[in-house]
């Protein structure tokens, strides 16, 4: 079956996508999902039904099916300005409206072959008007202006501060790639549309932002647009009453630096699930590992490893790919995959972070992965030097403040860790990894004989669709401490059900509390919820 629509032709049989008869490169699933709307016209396609359908019921972000669903108006010529083929139903899904003629793919008669004709060579002019330049393989930004939409002069010198203060932080993060403030604020004057940006500066995400400013008030108004895509993919508003706008400035940068790198992580990720598997760059290997790696399965863990590798195997010396692989071998450990390869599992961990940190010393995830296998080998004050460290080298990477927050919270340093707690929310509220630090924090409440608070904080993490053993086991002991020893049963069912074969000494390998009388509280709350001694 052959699809006409306008100038594009869709061959069903051959997976071919032709603008005026030329072939034009589209990704599997674009193509997909572009005929799924074809052979659905005219009717309501909900976002669950396109994720059922195309994505084979997969849990993927909705910025994932925001960014198929752009690359398909692309591939047809159509945008979200215009919507001539595909109409956006804003809470309901989408509706495919285009006019496609139905051909029969039938084979055409072989033509007569025509001389080939000689021409005199023509040699193009180069146009001067554009320079494209080449994309990195990393995350590539630029920072453009915060311009003030008010007139006041404290808003704009507060506008050219917070532009420079978010450019420098972002081009101390050794994963991504960001274009000096001075050629981003060149372009600025021309007021060019995104694309054309991106094309010049040779990026693929953008960072708008204005100021409004009055007497009383200040707002700062954030986007991170993928140029490429043509799409947004975070925006948010930031209002603050002031007495002294530039007292509050480092807060503001601070919130809008780590949801940038938040936002770009998760849109690298959603990205290299829509190419195929041996198209992927070094970059893109990393960030299919990475989402992989922060799911609870072995076969989740076997795919990241293997992901990391062929990153590796394209780049020998990317950093980051080296920590994934350190964090993922304490994963093992942490799943409990084999107990009798522990120590060979954590020699790996520690070599390979070690090893990511040699080749770059401002690797945030090399300090993340390296305080993880200390704090599985118990080595609790080593563990918080190292996790402060890779604080030190980007105080807005929220996984190194959740680690700390992770070992504060065995340490008996339970300021520490509700600190932490509180900035790593703020960071990053909607993380999904929140659920280990709930049930980490569960454990210091415990010690600080917050029973109640405790099995509020621990039944959140439990509740969470990546809860794992552990996860049911630090809700079952907080419960039973707390006196609900029905609801502990209940959990510990849940964990002796995904692991039938854990123990206390299993859990006190891997999760001792540092106080004694914490921790034959927890071990005496474990017996009475069935959990075998080991």
């Amino acid at each position: 079956m052959i699809y006409c629509l306008g100038d594009y032709e869709i061959h069903t049989k051959t997976h071919e996508l032709l603008y005026k008869k030329n072939p034009k490169k589209t990704e599997p699933l674009i193509f997909k999902l572009l005929l799924f709307m074809l052979n659905n016209p005219d009717r309501l396609l909900s976002r669950d039904e396109l994720i059922r359908v195309v994505w084979k019921s997969r849990i993927i972000s909705d910025s994932t099916l925001n960014s198929a669903i752009s690359a398909t108006r692309q591939a047809i010529g159509d945008s979200i300005k215009t919507q001539k083929y595909i109409k956006t139903l804003s809470g309901h899904g989408y509706r495919f409206i285009g006019k496609a003629i139905k051909l029969k793919s039938t084979s055409l008669p072989s033509l007569p072959e025509i001389p080939s004709l000689s021409f005199p060579a023509y040699e193009k002019k180069p146009d001067k008007t554009v320079t494209l330049i080449q994309m990195p393989d990393k995350p590539s930004i630029a920072v453009m202006n915060f311009t003030p939409i008010t007139k006041s002069g404290k808003g704009e010198l507060f506008g050219k501060i917070l532009t420079m203060e978010i450019n420098a932080h972002l081009a101390r993060l050794p994963h991504f790639f960001v274009v000096a403030s001075a050629s981003s604020s060149r372009l600025e004057i021309f007021n060019l549309p995104p694309q054309t940006v991106a094309q010049q500066l040779g990026v693929r995400y953008l960072v708008y932002g204005n100021i409004i400013h009055d007497k009383k008030s200040l707002r700062v108004l954030v986007s991170l647009v993928d140029a490429i895509q043509n799409c947004e993919v975070w925006a948010q508003q930031y209002e603050k009453s002031q007495d002294d706008i530039f007292l509050i400035q480092n807060e503001i940068s601070n919130s809008i630096i780590a949801m940038i790198d938040v936002s770009i992580e998760q849109s690298e990720i959603d990205r290299a699930f829509l190419l195929p598997s041996e198209d992927l760059s070094a970059w893109e290997n990393y960030h299919r590992g990475f989402w992989h790696l922060g799911l609870t399965t072995s076969n989740d863990v076997n795919l990241a490893e293997y992901y990391f590798k062929r990153a590796i195997t394209l780049d020998a010396r990317f950093s980051r790919a080296y920590a994934g692989l350190s964090f993922l071998e304490t994963s093992k450990i942490v799943l409990d995959l084999n107990h009798k390869k522990d120590q060979r599992y954590l020699d790996n961990a520690l070599d390979h972070a070690h090893y990511c940190l040699s080749i770059e010393s401002k690797e945030a995830m090399g300090y993340l992965s390296l305080g993880r296998a200390y704090m599985i080998a118990k080595r609790y004050p080593d563990a918080l030097k190292i996790a402060k460290a890779g604080i030190r080298i980007n105080n807005n990477y929220v996984y190194c403040q959740q680690l700390k927050a992770k070992i504060a919270a065995l340490s008996s340093l339970d300021t520490v860790a509700k600190q932490s707690v509180i900035t790593s929310h703020r960071l990053s509220p909607y993380d999904p990894h929140q659920f280990c630090l709930q049930s980490m924090y569960a454990i210091s409440l415990i010690h600080q004989g917050k029973y109640e608070t405790a099995t509020n904080w621990s039944s959140r993490a439990a509740h969470d669709h990546k809860a794992f053993h552990i996860t049911y086991v630090i809700a079952a002991f907080c419960h039973e401490i707390a006196g609900d020893s029905k609801q502990a049963q209940q959990f510990m069912q849940k964990a002796l059900n995904t692991h039938p074969n854990y123990s206390i000494k299993r859990y006190q390998k891997l999760v001792a509390h540092t106080n004694d009388i914490t921790n034959k509280r927890i071990v005496k709350a474990l017996i009475k919820t069935g959990l075998p001694i080991g």
